[in-house]
């Protein structure tokens, strides 16, 4: 099997220039942000100083958070899946709307389940883009749809997964969501997929945030590569025969295993020596996501909400 490996798009950061004091004004250097985020207003001040409620406000209450997101989406997941809802859904849908009258019904119907989960959070990621280019909703998207390390908005470690910079940006990241997420859907089942992609979503942000705080580092970010990396580390554990080429450079290829250790790499390095340009910080925390659920995570996330639930079901009579 041959995947793309989609490696350059990534997680963007958006430099901002601050004064080397004691504290940091997200007034200064608003300018220089993209176009599209320029227009919008920035966070308020943000001070520097070491005290209990600033690290409450940019540590404890977002490990609380991101930890609170990524249990619940595995807990709805779980249930789903243990009660089968989802299929029976399904099947009253069918029966009310009669699935299969119209020519656009019947395309649907062929579509498989993993690609219909993979395309519509691809289109979400779509939507968002052009919600951006709506000059009345710059504001509102700056505030919860841009990651500003010190801004204490909880909202951002969720939203910022589905900004992208640049339509590149965009087409990048969709075709490695695509790439590694249709073969992860089919092996996860979509409930659980999409818990997965929360939880590496979270954990890229949560990483993302730590560093920032802990390095004095005020850069925004945004972009999906977190998700898609933890999809990368558990397409590479799942599948280590497949091999893994680099878009418009089929010569350049090689073992999945081997594609996703030099990708974490290349983090490692670039967080050790601050490289700038691209979010390594959240790639990492994706990457670290795929490879703890894949190495005993899924069976506390998943495995074992699914089994009490069914229990619990079988014993309730539902």
């Amino acid at each position: 099997m041959a995947m793309a490996l989609v490696s350059g798009a990534g997680r963007r950061l958006v430099r901002v220039t601050h004064p080397p004091t004691s504290s940091l004004s997200w007034s200064r250097g608003v300018n220089r942000l993209p176009r599209a985020f320029a227009r919008s207003s920035a966070p308020k001040h943000v001070s520097w100083s070491r005290n209990v409620n600033t690290y409450r406000e940019l540590v404890t209450r977002p490990v609380i958070f991101c930890t609170a997101v990524t249990v619940g989406s595995f807990g709805i997941a779980s249930w789903l899946h243990s009660a089968d809802r989802v299929a029976r859904w399904r099947r009253q849908f069918v029966r009310r709307r009669r699935i299969g009258d119209s020519p656009i019904e019947q395309w649907w119907a062929t579509i498989p389940t993993a690609k219909r989960v993979v395309g519509a959070l691809a289109a979400s990621y779509v939507a968002v883009f052009l919600m951006w280019k709506v000059p009345m909703l710059n504001g509102f998207m700056t505030r919860h749809f841009l990651h500003f390390p010190l801004s204490a908005n909880l909202s951002q470690l969720v939203g910022s997964h589905f900004s992208h910079a640049s339509l590149m940006h965009l087409g990048f990241n969709t075709m490695a969501l695509w790439s590694f997420g249709v073969p992860m859907a089919n092996a996860f089942g979509s409930e659980q997929f999409l818990a997965f992609s929360v939880g590496a979503g979270m954990s890229a942000g949560l990483l993302s945030q730590l560093h920032s705080v802990f390095t004095k580092s005020a850069t925004p970010g945004l972009g999906a590569s977190g998700v898609i990396m933890g999809l990368v580390g558990a397409f590479a554990l799942t599948h280590q025969d497949a091999v893994i080429y680099v878009p418009f450079l089929p010569f350049i290829q090689g073992p999945a295993i081997a594609a996703f250790g030099l990708l974490m790499a290349v983090d490692v390095v670039g967080l050790a020596l601050g490289w700038k340009v691209l979010g390594h910080a959240a790639h990492l925390g994706g990457q670290l996501f795929g490879l703890a659920y894949l190495f005993g995570g899924q069976s506390v996330l998943f495995t074992a909400p699914v089994n009490a639930f069914t229990e619990f079901r079988i014993r309730a009579g539902w």
